[in-house]
Protein backbone atom coordinates (compact mmCIF):
# COMPACT_ATOMS: atom_id res chain seq x y z
CA UNK A 1 0.00 0.00 0.00
CA UNK A 2 1.28 3.48 -1.12
CA UNK A 3 0.14 7.44 -1.10
CA UNK A 4 2.83 8.48 -3.58
CA UNK A 5 4.76 7.76 -6.03
CA UNK A 6 6.09 4.23 -5.98
CA UNK A 7 9.77 3.80 -7.07
CA UNK A 8 9.45 -0.20 -7.28
CA UNK A 9 6.06 -0.66 -8.79
CA UNK A 10 7.95 -2.30 -11.79
CA UNK A 11 9.71 -4.55 -9.41
CA UNK A 12 6.77 -5.58 -7.79
CA UNK A 13 4.40 -5.91 -10.88
CA UNK A 14 7.46 -8.46 -12.57
CA UNK A 15 6.81 -10.76 -9.23
CA UNK A 16 2.82 -10.37 -9.46
CA UNK A 17 2.36 -8.05 -6.47
CA UNK A 18 -0.62 -6.01 -6.30
CA UNK A 19 -0.08 -1.82 -5.44
CA UNK A 20 -2.84 -0.38 -3.56
CA UNK A 21 -2.50 3.61 -4.28
CA UNK A 22 -4.16 5.23 -1.64
CA UNK A 23 -4.05 8.71 -3.40
CA UNK A 24 -4.20 10.75 -0.44
CA UNK A 25 -2.79 14.56 -0.95
CA UNK A 26 -0.39 14.13 1.21
CA UNK A 27 1.40 11.73 3.73
CA UNK A 28 -0.30 14.25 6.50
CA UNK A 29 -3.87 14.09 5.19
CA UNK A 30 -6.70 12.56 7.21
CA UNK A 31 -7.75 10.71 4.10
CA UNK A 32 -5.19 8.25 4.29
CA UNK A 33 -7.17 6.91 7.39
CA UNK A 34 -10.77 6.70 5.53
CA UNK A 35 -9.12 5.35 2.49
CA UNK A 36 -7.26 2.59 4.06
CA UNK A 37 -10.40 1.98 6.16
CA UNK A 38 -12.32 1.54 3.20
CA UNK A 39 -9.36 -0.58 1.12
CA UNK A 40 -8.90 -3.26 3.80
CA UNK A 41 -12.94 -3.50 4.68
CA UNK A 42 -12.56 -4.41 0.68
CA UNK A 43 -9.89 -7.07 0.31
CA UNK A 44 -10.10 -8.05 3.81
CA UNK A 45 -6.58 -9.62 4.62
CA UNK A 46 -5.47 -12.04 6.91
CA UNK A 47 -1.88 -10.25 8.05
CA UNK A 48 -1.56 -5.88 7.94
CA UNK A 49 1.85 -5.19 8.77
CA UNK A 50 3.00 -1.16 8.84
CA UNK A 51 7.13 0.26 8.40
CA UNK A 52 7.57 3.37 10.57
CA UNK A 53 5.97 5.31 13.11
CA UNK A 54 3.36 7.29 10.93
CA UNK A 55 2.32 4.25 9.39
CA UNK A 56 2.11 2.41 12.64
CA UNK A 57 -0.14 4.93 13.69
CA UNK A 58 -2.63 5.57 11.02
CA UNK A 59 -2.08 1.42 10.45
CA UNK A 60 -3.23 0.77 13.77
CA UNK A 61 -6.54 2.75 13.39
CA UNK A 62 -7.50 1.49 10.49
CA UNK A 63 -6.84 -2.13 10.92
CA UNK A 64 -9.07 -2.09 14.25
CA UNK A 65 -11.67 -0.42 12.44
CA UNK A 66 -11.50 -2.75 9.60
CA UNK A 67 -11.25 -5.95 11.81
CA UNK A 68 -7.86 -7.50 10.17
CA UNK A 69 -6.85 -10.34 11.92
CA UNK A 70 -3.58 -9.79 12.27
CA UNK A 71 -1.94 -6.33 12.34
CA UNK A 72 2.14 -6.26 12.98
CA UNK A 73 3.97 -2.65 13.43
CA UNK A 74 7.33 -2.37 12.56
CA UNK A 75 10.23 0.10 13.48
CA UNK A 76 13.02 0.79 11.06
CA UNK A 77 15.22 3.33 13.63
CA UNK A 78 15.27 4.26 17.07
CA UNK A 79 13.31 7.13 18.40
CA UNK A 80 14.27 10.80 18.11
CA UNK A 81 16.45 9.61 14.61
CA UNK A 82 14.47 11.10 12.04
CA UNK A 83 16.98 12.94 9.64
CA UNK A 84 15.08 16.35 9.67
CA UNK A 85 14.01 18.55 12.47
CA UNK A 86 10.51 18.79 11.12
CA UNK A 87 10.41 14.90 11.48
CA UNK A 88 11.66 14.70 14.65
CA UNK A 89 8.89 17.28 15.84
CA UNK A 90 6.17 15.73 14.21
CA UNK A 91 7.53 12.44 15.57
CA UNK A 92 7.27 13.75 18.74
CA UNK A 93 3.57 14.77 18.44
CA UNK A 94 3.02 10.99 17.81
CA UNK A 95 4.65 9.27 20.23
CA UNK A 96 2.27 9.91 23.04
CA UNK A 97 -0.53 8.12 20.32
CA UNK A 98 1.85 5.42 19.41
CA UNK A 99 2.07 4.40 22.96
CA UNK A 100 -1.62 4.66 23.18
CA UNK A 101 -2.11 2.42 20.25
CA UNK A 102 0.75 0.21 20.68
CA UNK A 103 -0.91 -2.78 22.92
CA UNK A 104 -3.50 -2.87 20.09
CA UNK A 105 -0.47 -4.50 17.83
CA UNK A 106 -0.34 -8.69 17.68
CA UNK A 107 3.30 -8.21 17.33
CA UNK A 108 6.39 -5.17 16.87
CA UNK A 109 8.85 -5.95 14.70
CA UNK A 110 12.30 -4.08 15.38
CA UNK A 111 15.25 -4.36 13.07
CA UNK A 112 17.94 -4.59 15.90
CA UNK A 113 17.86 -5.09 19.35
CA UNK A 114 19.22 -1.47 19.90
CA UNK A 115 16.22 -0.25 17.93
CA UNK A 116 13.85 -2.56 20.29
CA UNK A 117 15.45 -1.62 23.57
CA UNK A 118 14.97 2.51 22.51
CA UNK A 119 11.34 2.00 21.81
CA UNK A 120 10.12 -0.55 24.92
CA UNK A 121 13.26 -0.98 27.00
CA UNK A 122 15.51 -3.65 28.20
CA UNK A 123 13.13 -5.90 29.94
CA UNK A 124 10.88 -8.37 28.38
CA UNK A 125 7.83 -7.86 26.28
CA UNK A 126 6.33 -10.94 24.20
CA UNK A 127 4.96 -9.13 21.66
CA UNK A 128 8.29 -7.72 20.36
CA UNK A 129 10.61 -9.84 17.95
CA UNK A 130 13.95 -8.65 16.13
CA UNK A 131 14.33 -9.35 11.90
CA UNK A 132 17.61 -7.70 11.03
CA UNK A 133 17.06 -6.45 7.24
CA UNK A 134 18.25 -8.69 4.27
CA UNK A 135 20.28 -7.37 1.38
CA UNK A 136 19.76 -7.73 -2.00
CA UNK A 137 20.86 -11.22 -2.71
CA UNK A 138 19.67 -11.45 -6.79
CA UNK A 139 22.03 -8.38 -7.61
CA UNK A 140 25.08 -9.65 -5.65
CA UNK A 141 24.86 -12.94 -7.11
CA UNK A 142 25.76 -11.90 -10.09
CA UNK A 143 29.03 -10.11 -9.33
CA UNK A 144 32.39 -11.32 -7.65
CA UNK A 145 33.72 -9.54 -4.45
CA UNK A 146 36.39 -7.74 -4.00
CA UNK A 147 38.75 -9.81 -2.98
CA UNK A 148 38.40 -12.34 -6.05
CA UNK A 149 39.70 -9.15 -8.11
CA UNK A 150 43.07 -7.32 -8.78
CA UNK A 151 44.14 -6.27 -5.74
CA UNK A 152 45.46 -2.43 -5.68
CA UNK A 153 49.28 -1.96 -6.00
CA UNK A 154 51.35 1.15 -4.72
CA UNK A 155 49.28 2.91 -2.15
CA UNK A 156 45.65 3.37 -5.03
CA UNK A 157 43.59 2.13 -2.35
CA UNK A 158 39.85 3.13 -3.00
CA UNK A 159 37.53 3.66 0.29
CA UNK A 160 34.30 4.60 -0.01
CA UNK A 161 30.91 5.41 1.37
CA UNK A 162 27.15 4.59 0.31
CA UNK A 163 24.80 6.55 1.98
CA UNK A 164 22.75 9.47 1.46
CA UNK A 165 24.27 13.24 2.01
CA UNK A 166 22.00 14.51 4.95
CA UNK A 167 23.44 15.37 8.47
CA UNK A 168 23.13 11.85 10.63
CA UNK A 169 25.67 10.03 8.19
CA UNK A 170 28.25 12.60 9.58
CA UNK A 171 30.29 12.20 5.87
CA UNK A 172 31.87 15.61 7.13
CA UNK A 173 33.90 13.34 10.01
CA UNK A 174 35.11 11.55 7.21
CA UNK A 175 36.50 14.59 4.98
CA UNK A 176 38.28 15.90 7.88
CA UNK A 177 39.90 12.52 8.43
CA UNK A 178 41.19 12.75 5.13
CA UNK A 179 44.44 14.68 5.13
CA UNK A 180 45.66 12.53 7.74
CA UNK A 181 44.86 9.31 5.66
CA UNK A 182 46.73 10.91 2.82
CA UNK A 183 50.03 11.69 4.18
CA UNK A 184 50.40 7.86 4.55
CA UNK A 185 48.81 6.93 1.62
CA UNK A 186 48.58 10.23 -0.85
CA UNK A 187 47.13 8.39 -4.06
CA UNK A 188 44.48 6.93 -2.38
CA UNK A 189 41.08 7.97 -3.46
CA UNK A 190 37.85 8.57 -1.35
CA UNK A 191 34.31 7.76 -3.17
CA UNK A 192 31.52 9.20 -2.20
CA UNK A 193 28.47 7.69 -3.21
CA UNK A 194 24.87 9.28 -2.89
CA UNK A 195 23.08 12.29 -3.49
CA UNK A 196 20.85 14.68 -0.40
CA UNK A 197 20.51 17.80 0.79
CA UNK A 198 24.58 18.42 2.25
CA UNK A 199 25.67 17.64 -1.16
CA UNK A 200 26.91 21.21 -2.20
CA UNK A 201 27.77 21.91 1.99
CA UNK A 202 30.06 18.56 1.77
CA UNK A 203 31.59 20.04 -2.06
CA UNK A 204 32.81 23.10 -0.76
CA UNK A 205 34.29 21.66 2.80
CA UNK A 206 36.36 19.67 0.47
CA UNK A 207 37.47 22.53 -1.47
CA UNK A 208 38.20 24.34 1.51
CA UNK A 209 40.56 21.20 3.27
CA UNK A 210 42.22 21.52 -0.20
CA UNK A 211 41.39 17.29 -0.86
CA UNK A 212 39.10 17.86 -3.91
CA UNK A 213 41.95 15.47 -6.19
CA UNK A 214 41.55 12.51 -3.83
CA UNK A 215 37.35 12.74 -3.17
CA UNK A 216 34.85 11.59 -5.75
CA UNK A 217 31.30 12.70 -5.28
CA UNK A 218 29.76 9.61 -7.51
CA UNK A 219 26.08 10.61 -7.11
CA UNK A 220 22.90 8.56 -6.42
CA UNK A 221 23.96 4.66 -8.12
CA UNK A 222 21.39 2.20 -8.65
CA UNK A 223 24.55 0.04 -9.15
CA UNK A 224 25.20 -0.60 -4.97
CA UNK A 225 27.00 -3.93 -6.16
CA UNK A 226 29.26 -2.60 -8.38
CA UNK A 227 30.61 0.89 -6.92
CA UNK A 228 30.94 -1.75 -3.67
CA UNK A 229 33.53 -4.00 -6.51
CA UNK A 230 35.75 -0.30 -7.11
CA UNK A 231 36.59 0.03 -3.34
CA UNK A 232 38.78 -1.86 -0.94
CA UNK A 233 37.46 -0.41 2.59
CA UNK A 234 33.78 0.82 3.33
CA UNK A 235 33.37 3.65 6.22
CA UNK A 236 30.01 4.59 7.43
CA UNK A 237 30.64 7.59 10.34
CA UNK A 238 26.75 8.08 11.15
CA UNK A 239 25.70 9.59 14.94
CA UNK A 240 22.67 7.49 14.61
CA UNK A 241 21.49 4.37 12.48
CA UNK A 242 19.05 1.16 12.80
CA UNK A 243 20.80 -1.77 10.65
CA UNK A 244 22.44 0.27 7.59
CA UNK A 245 21.61 -2.33 4.25
CA UNK A 246 25.18 -0.53 3.11
CA UNK A 247 26.91 -2.14 5.58
CA UNK A 248 26.01 -5.24 5.27
CA UNK A 249 26.14 -4.93 1.36
CA UNK A 250 29.80 -3.82 1.91
CA UNK A 251 29.79 -6.95 3.94
CA UNK A 252 28.20 -9.59 1.75
CA UNK A 253 30.99 -7.72 -0.98
CA UNK A 254 34.33 -9.18 0.94
CA UNK A 255 34.89 -5.46 2.37
CA UNK A 256 36.16 -4.79 5.80
CA UNK A 257 34.21 -2.10 7.66
CA UNK A 258 35.37 1.26 9.77
CA UNK A 259 32.18 2.52 10.96
CA UNK A 260 30.74 4.27 14.13
CA UNK A 261 29.56 2.44 17.59
CA UNK A 262 25.93 3.68 17.17
CA UNK A 263 22.45 2.27 16.60
CA UNK A 264 22.20 -1.46 15.49
CA UNK A 265 25.60 -1.33 13.45
CA UNK A 266 27.42 -3.21 16.15
CA UNK A 267 24.74 -6.01 15.63
CA UNK A 268 26.29 -6.23 11.98
CA UNK A 269 29.82 -5.30 12.38
CA UNK A 270 31.47 -7.18 14.87
CA UNK A 271 34.52 -5.50 16.44
CA UNK A 272 37.65 -6.90 15.87
CA UNK A 273 36.60 -9.75 13.20
CA UNK A 274 34.57 -7.91 10.67
CA UNK A 275 35.44 -4.71 11.02
CA UNK A 276 36.78 -1.46 13.19
CA UNK A 277 33.88 0.56 15.22
CA UNK A 278 34.91 4.06 16.58
CA UNK A 279 33.34 6.58 18.38
CA UNK A 280 30.91 8.87 16.63
CA UNK A 281 32.01 12.50 15.60
CA UNK A 282 35.79 11.84 16.30
CA UNK A 283 37.56 12.06 12.25
CA UNK A 284 41.09 11.18 14.37
CA UNK A 285 39.87 8.01 15.33
CA UNK A 286 38.31 7.46 12.06
CA UNK A 287 41.95 8.19 10.80
CA UNK A 288 43.85 5.69 12.75
CA UNK A 289 41.21 3.14 12.25
CA UNK A 290 41.29 3.47 8.48
CA UNK A 291 45.09 3.62 8.31
CA UNK A 292 45.39 0.83 10.60
CA UNK A 293 43.57 -1.47 7.87
CA UNK A 294 45.33 0.06 4.93
CA UNK A 295 48.85 -0.82 6.45
CA UNK A 296 47.84 -4.52 7.39
CA UNK A 297 46.42 -6.52 4.15
CA UNK A 298 45.88 -9.67 6.30
CA UNK A 299 44.02 -8.14 8.99
CA UNK A 300 42.07 -6.47 5.90
CA UNK A 301 41.62 -10.12 3.90
CA UNK A 302 40.64 -11.70 6.93
CA UNK A 303 38.14 -9.29 8.08
CA UNK A 304 36.94 -9.08 4.63
CA UNK A 305 36.50 -12.67 4.77
CA UNK A 306 34.52 -12.75 7.89
CA UNK A 307 32.31 -9.90 6.88
CA UNK A 308 31.10 -11.91 4.10
CA UNK A 309 30.40 -14.98 6.07
CA UNK A 310 28.20 -13.28 8.54
CA UNK A 311 26.60 -11.19 6.14
CA UNK A 312 25.10 -14.32 4.11
CA UNK A 313 24.55 -16.00 7.35
CA UNK A 314 22.57 -13.14 9.21
CA UNK A 315 21.40 -11.04 6.57
CA UNK A 316 20.62 -13.29 3.78
CA UNK A 317 17.07 -13.11 2.56
CA UNK A 318 15.84 -16.15 3.21
CA UNK A 319 16.60 -15.59 6.87
CA UNK A 320 14.10 -12.69 6.72
CA UNK A 321 11.61 -14.76 4.67
CA UNK A 322 11.79 -17.35 6.72
CA UNK A 323 11.27 -15.49 10.09
CA UNK A 324 8.37 -13.56 8.65
CA UNK A 325 6.95 -16.28 7.95
CA UNK A 326 6.85 -18.25 11.01
CA UNK A 327 5.57 -14.91 12.82
CA UNK A 328 2.70 -14.73 10.58
CA UNK A 329 1.51 -18.72 10.91
CA UNK A 330 1.98 -17.93 14.94
CA UNK A 331 -0.09 -14.92 15.09
CA UNK A 332 -2.82 -16.49 12.69
CA UNK A 333 -2.92 -19.63 14.63
CA UNK A 334 -3.60 -17.77 17.95
CA UNK A 335 -6.30 -15.64 16.62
Amino acid sequence: LGYTRLKLKNEFDKLGVTIHNLKAPSQKSPLNVIRLVKLLRRERPRVFQTYCLYANTIGTIAARFSGVPVLIKTELTQRDQAPTRLRRFRDHLLYPLDALLGHLADAAVYVSNNVREGWVGKGPSPKTTVIYPPFNYAKYAKLETRQNLRPPSDGRFVIGIVARLSEEKRHEDLLFAMPSILEQFPRLQLRIVGSGPLEAALQDLTSRLNITRAVKFAGHSEKVFEELQRMDLFVLPSRSEGVPISIIEAMVMGLPVVATRVGGIPEAVIEGTTGILVTPRQPAQLADAIIDLLTDPAKRNAMGKAGRERALNEFHPEQFTRKHEQLYRMLSQKN
